[in-house]
């Protein structure tokens, strides 16, 4: 949730100077519910990842790609199948707007109107900035996470990665695939 920074609130003023405002969230996991008792005041998070960069999957890569950011690690031995970033949300004059959907919001296929149920197939690719992809067919769309911006081939792969996971996810859910299993993706930098 975005909210507005307060002077008070105990973040050095070194985090996102620039900003208004701060992302802010409560513990949503037990391990965060461990860390967070011990500790006495707000902590400074990263999704594992440099600006503009695709989160890192695994502790060696995290280790390299994230020297002299982080200041200390938490590691564990499970396999990070899906890049999946934290939503950002804020309240506004019309209550919660979404604006990055991501963890708690993807995947989950979303119902189309009447008239979309048949077995049309599409693939739908957005702009290379704050990408994202949309899979429709048997009356649903199946919005995947915010994928980050296209302009590094680091993103780009992350996001044939994604693609391919979906693909092969949802492909065997049901006795009729949501898409075609000859779909190749393109991706090209503007």
């Amino acid at each position: 949730m975005l909210v507005k920074r307060r002077d008070s609130c105990g973040v050095a003023a070194g985090v996102a100077p620039q900003h208004e405002r701060l992302g802010f969230m409560l513990p949503y996991t037990p391990l965060h519910h461990l860390l967070l008792r011990a500790l006495d005041g707000p902590v400074v998070m990263t999704s594992g990842n440099r600006s503009g960069e695709p989160q890192c999957t695994d502790n060696d890569e995290a280790r390299q790609e994230l020297a002299g950011i982080a200041d200390f690690w938490l590691m564990h031995d499970r396999e990070i199948v899906n890049r999946l970033d934290d939503s950002v949300v804020r309240f506004d004059g019309h209550g919660i707007s979404v604006l990055r959907r991501a963890r708690g919001f993807a995947p989950e296929p979303l119902a189309l109107p009447a008239g979309f149920d048949g077995p049309v197939r599409a693939l739908a690719a957005g702009g290379d900035l704050k990408a994202a992809f949309c899979l429709a067919g048997d009356g649903n769309a199946l919005l995947s996470q915010h994928l980050g911006d296209l302009d590094e081939l680091k993103n780009q792969n992350a996001w044939r990665q994604a693609l391919g996971l979906y693909r092969s996810l949802f492909h065997t859910r049901s006795r009729t695939s949501l898409w075609p299993t000859g779909i190749r993706a393109t991706v090209r930098p503007s």
